[in-house]
């Protein structure tokens, strides 16, 4: 229901109704271009473009530090950049993400490595060059 309040809301503000609201008090207006590129695995991720900086959202596992079981692309780094980076995976790929882990999952706590995690990040070079993902945001999903 719209009152004269918010109506004068709008009108002084310049924003709608539906307009959500960041922590800095500025509204966040959907951007179609940050919108996050859904691949189904890391290697179609690789396989479909190099663009850097851009947001894509994948469903895996997460695969935390071991790396035994892991198979890299050629463009993804072998290596974290820092002590805290995590391994995500799709199949045998792994790609490292840096920039904490998805809320829900103790990195340290081997029990959940193999779980499944949905994470929305930025693909980055590391200071090697290669490729990591950084962290956006991420979940424990149900199996």
């Amino acid at each position: 229901m719209t009152t004269p309040i918010h109506i004068l809301a709008v009108l002084v503000l310049g924003v709608s109704l539906s307009d959500t609201w960041s922590v800095s008090g500025k509204p966040e207006v959907e951007n179609l271009e940050q919108r996050p590129r859904q691949p189904d695995t890391i290697a179609e991720l690789f396989n479909a473009s190099s663009d850097l900086e851009q947001l894509v959202r994948l469903v895996g596992r997460f695969q935390g530090y071991r790396i035994a079981d892991c198979h890299f692309p050629v463009a993804a780094s072998a290596a974290g950049v820092t002590r805290s980076d995590w391994l995500f995976r799709t199949g045998g790929d792994c790609v490292y993400v840096t920039g904490g882990a998805p809320a829900g999952v103790d990195p340290i706590d081997p029990a959940y490595t193999g779980r499944r995690v949905e994470i929305r990040a930025e693909v980055v070079k590391s200071p090697t060059g290669k490729v990591v993902l950084r962290l956006v945001e991420g979940r424990l999903l149900a199996e």
